[in-house]
């Protein structure tokens, strides 16, 4: 199949699930999740703090969670901003293809799918993190190797993980849609 076949495919695959309210909520839902939770995981010990205390109410917390979300503007580089959204959008739709993948098994099995989709959603968890600290969870795990001060290294400071998630996860939407459609799950005019 051309590229432009494939691209086709997939643009055929994203319309048929995406177009499916249920399938389309996942979507949104998934990639305001990430969002908030790449967001939130900048500020664990504050959240915790909060939450923990007798001093602000839930919905104290739940007013303080999102303004934690403003902390797109203050907290990030205008190019980390944008890779969050990326990964958040692009992970939502992984999520909703797979899902729909999942109800329709067989595509799954001779595809090999599972693994690419759950691999680029594990990347795009470990990208997570802000300009000034380099990627949150990768961090962590790096610095429990003691090798946390790889990431200063990086031109971008560890934001390069993020784009490797966008990478990975734009491949995994291509190769579930391109299965989808192979399976006739999503017909184009052939």
């Amino acid at each position: 199949m051309s590229s432009r076949g494939n691209f086709l495919a997939v643009f055929q695959a994203l319309r048929v699930v995406l177009g499916k309210p249920w399938y389309s909520a996942i979507a949104v839902l998934v990639s305001g999740l990430v969002f908030a939770l790449m967001l939130w995981s900048q500020n664990v010990r504050g959240i915790v703090q909060v939450i923990a205390s007798p001093l602000f109410s839930w919905s104290d917390t739940i007013v303080f969670l999102f303004r934690l979300l403003g902390g797109i503007v203050t907290n990030v580089t205008p190019l980390a901003a944008v890779l969050i959204i990326v990964v958040s959008v692009l992970f939502g739709i992984n999520a909703a293809l797979l899902i729909y993948s999942l109800i329709h098994r067989s595509v799954l099995l001779r595809a090999g799918v599972r693994g690419s989709t759950l691999a680029a959603m594990i990347s795009a968890v470990f990208g997570a993190g802000c300009a000034s600290c380099g990627t949150y969870l990768l961090g962590s795990v790096l610095a429990s190797l003691g090798a946390s001060g790889l990431l200063a290294f990086l031109p971008l400071g560890g934001q390069e993980l993020l784009l490797v998630s966008i990478v990975l996860l734009l491949f995994s939407v291509g190769w579930v849609g391109r299965a989808l459609h192979s399976a006739g799950v999503c017909p184009v005019g052939r």
